[in-house]
């Protein structure tokens, strides 16, 4: 028989006794003595730590001495684990629980020798353990686990914790339930339930996550790269702590900082080939500079507005953002370009320069039916609706310098130097809420600020053939940097953690241009180019781990046009091009320096355009474009686990592996009526509609164009 059941059969006999002899005095002190070996047996019953396994090195730290940690070895309070250089251990306790230390942790133990009503069994210092506490005799085995920011609380459970240098915890759960409690203030604890996380930091509320499916703290899911069809889907995403705003309101501005950071990865507008312009051709190739012989200037104003802006409603009535008043959907921008040439020499030099200031304003409201994932407050399964409302504002400067040098008796032959600066800064107010038939309601509200530097040097040549034929070559070589930053984000009222995301890149570029004429009516225009970009992202969002993306982007592109002239009042003009890019982004995670995100993005398209332009009655004429492009798409996307396991994209969704096809083709048409005022002075009315894969003709923008070039007048 053991010690244990001889001890109970003793205590049992000696209360049968006392029962039959004993009086009341006796009785109760027979009470009181079994008391006392009942609490003299619980002490007894002390439990130990020893190691189970050690694969790798780990040390033992130990009254100041360091020990190589071994199978079998017991742990006293006191001990500290270090597997910083690689190790990763197994501690089992004698009631049966066990602790695994991931690699590149640090694990004090603590007092978990104590019978209190909490044992405190160990401070996370750094790093990530999996904790598995067992059921002590059929009744709850209470134990406390610290962190430099939380107290986790178990009775039963199985969850694992990731603690960051920052003092930051990750909480989550496998089995069970834990309670999780703010160690900078005590009033903010939650329990958490299996299958969920908590977030931790220091003097902020509790945020909750969803990990994703397999995720263990450290740990790969033993089925490699699978993913839950439950994540998959990142239209699924909710409201709240466990979406990502940007994705329902930013993608306006998103754009606008990827249109100067990193050009390449929409397919460019190629129209209008076959005819030149030479204030937009010097822009592009500063030797155009030399087709000026005298002084001349010009200056654009182009207004333009959509009255409702981008409104979807799916059959659903808009709610009220911002304030108690609704937004209202518009589209509004304003683009002023002034550019002046100066030949010198008797124009075997040309100075120019050029500037550009542009505003616009996006305000756009979105309402749409959704069935999502479970949430902190919403069922899974239970249909919802969701209301996402932006409100961008872009405005940007662009200044240029350009010098340009004729060559040679004839000065056939042009040389070009140009020198360009852009400087932009977007806001963005947005707002996404999350609503059900049952009344609960869940918001997110963000607003947002961005700066965008660039420089760009340009070098250009062109030579002029015989009969008209004109060859222009340019280079241009640029460099680019910019941040995004959060200025408020909140969870229907509570603050969340703010992101930002710093830009630096270069890009270069190669094109040639011929133009000429085939007959005294028929022109033509041929260009190619070639773009690569190289972009650094230092990425900081509350949804994945601190990270660093490293993108490649190549594009190529070819065109063709021709111009026809039947007479001296209507012109017409087609053109065709093609063109492949491929995007190439790594996303190493800062901590670890391991690769997370690994994506690659190969994209053709096809371009086609007609346009024409005729004199209607005396000083007015009309004019119509007609432009389409096909696009087809195919991403390979490969998600590693980051150090908590987790395989999710920058905007911490989990999309499956593998590779994606898309076909994309975009209608877009133009129709004006213009009126020349004098020979320098002109205004066109511009209406402007497109056509979206899948939402048909697009709320149609008017935009107005007034330009006058101005001249010396002629002797």
């Amino acid at each position: 028989m053991s010690v244990r059941a001889c001890q109970n059969k003793a205590g049992f006999c000696f209360w049968q006794h006392i029962r039959a002899h004993g009086s009341f005095a006796a009785r109760l002190a027979g009470v009181m003595l079994l008391g006392l070996m009942w609490h003299f047996q619980a002490l007894a019953q002390v439990v130990e730590a020893r190691v189970a396994s050690v694969k790798g090195s780990a040390v033992r730290l130990q009254q100041q001495r360091s020990y190589t940690l071994a199978k079998g070895d017991t742990l006293i309070p006191g001990d500290e684990i270090d597997t910083r250089r690689g190790g990763r251990v197994v501690i089992e306790l004698s009631d049966g629980s066990m602790v695994t230390v991931q690699p590149g942790s640090r694990v004090l133990f603590r007092d978990y020798r104590a019978a209190t009503s909490w044992r405190d069994l160990l401070q996370i210092l750094s790093g990530r353990i999996r904790v598995k506490i067992h059921h002590y005799g059929g009744r709850p085995n209470p134990y406390r686990v610290n962190s430099p920011t939380a107290s986790i609380l178990v009775r039963g459970t199985e969850f694992g914790v990731a603690v960051e240098p920052s003092g930051e915890t990750r909480v989550v759960v496998y089995e069970g339930l834990v309670e999780v409690e703010s160690l900078s203030d005590p009033n903010r604890r939650a329990l958490v339930s299996p299958g969920r996380g908590v977030l931790v930091r220091f003097n902020e509320d509790l945020r909750f996550f969803t990990p994703g499916p397999g995720n263990e703290i450290g740990e790969r899911s033993s089925s490699g790269n699978f993913t839950n069809p439950r994540y998959s889907n990142p239209t699924t995403n909710q409201s709240g702590p466990g979406g990502d705003i940007r994705k329902f309101v930013a993608s306006d501005y998103e754009r606008y900082i990827n249109s100067l950071v990193e050009p390449g990865e929409s397919p460019p507008f190629m129209r209008f080939n076959a005819f030149p312009d030479s204030h937009f051709d010097s822009l592009e190739n500063p030797a155009y500079a030399t087709e000026f012989n005298s002084f001349e200037g010009r200056l654009l104003f182009i207004p333009s507005f959509s009255p409702r802006g981008r409104h979807s409603t799916d059959g659903l009535v808009a709610s009220s953002v911002f304030g108690a008043s609704p937004l209202e959907p518009s589209d509004s921008g304003l683009l002023s370009q002034t550019t002046v040439f100066a030949p010198w020499r008797r124009g075997r030099a040309v100075f120019g320069a050029s500037a550009a200031v542009s505003a616009s304003r996006l305000q756009a409201l979105s309402t749409t039916s959704v069935t999502g994932p479970a949430t902190p407050f919403f069922p899974a399964g239970v249909p919802g609706v969701r209301s996402s409302a932006s409100d961008t504002n872009i405005d940007s400067l662009m200044t240029s310098m350009t010098a340009a040098r004729r060559l040679g008796e004839e000065g056939r032959t042009s040389l070009g130097l140009g020198l360009d600066y852009v400087r932009g800064r977007g806001t963005l107010r947005g707002s996404t809420e999350l609503s059900n038939s049952a009344g609960v309601r869940a918001e997110e509200r963000l607003d947002a600020l961005s700066h965008v530097h660039r420089v760009r040097l340009r070098l250009g040549m062109t030579h002029t053939f015989h009969g008209g034929h004109k060859l222009g070559v340019f280079f241009r070589q640029g460099i680019a940097s910019a941040w995004d930053r959060d200025q408020a984000r909140t969870f229907n009222g509570l603050a969340l953690t703010l992101d930002s995301v710093r830009y630096e890149g270069q890009s270069s570029e190669i094109g040639m241009r011929l133009r000429g004429p085939l007959t005294r009516q028929l022109f033509y225009g041929v260009e190619s180019s070639w773009l690569q970009v190289r972009l650094h992202e230092h990425i900081r969002r509350s949804a994945i781990v601190e990270a660093t993306e490293r993108e490649r982007i190549g594009r190529a592109a070819v065109s063709f046009g021709l111009g026809y002239m039947p007479n001296r009042r209507t012109v017409l003009s087609t053109d065709v091009a093609v063109g492949v890019s491929r995007v190439a982004e790594k996303h190493y995670e800062d901590a670890t320096g391991n690769l997370i995100i690994d994506e690659n993005i190969a994209s053709r398209f096809f371009s086609a355009h007609f346009g024409i332009q005729t004199d209607v009655w005396r000083k007015l004429f009309a004019s119509a474009s007609l432009y389409g492009i096909h696009q087809a798409r195919r991403t390979d996307l490969q998600l590693f686990p980051d150090r908590f396991g987790r395989q999710q994209t920058e905007f911490g969704f989990f999309i499956p592996n593998g590779r994606v096809r898309n076909n994309r083709l975009e209608n877009f048409a133009d129709f004006g009526l213009g009126w020349r005022f004098t020979p320098n002075l002109l205004g066109t009315y511009v209406l402007s509609l497109d056509q979206q894969p899948g939402q048909g003709l697009t709320t149609p923008r008017h935009v107005f164009l007034l330009r006058y070039t101005f001249r010396p007048p002629e002797k």
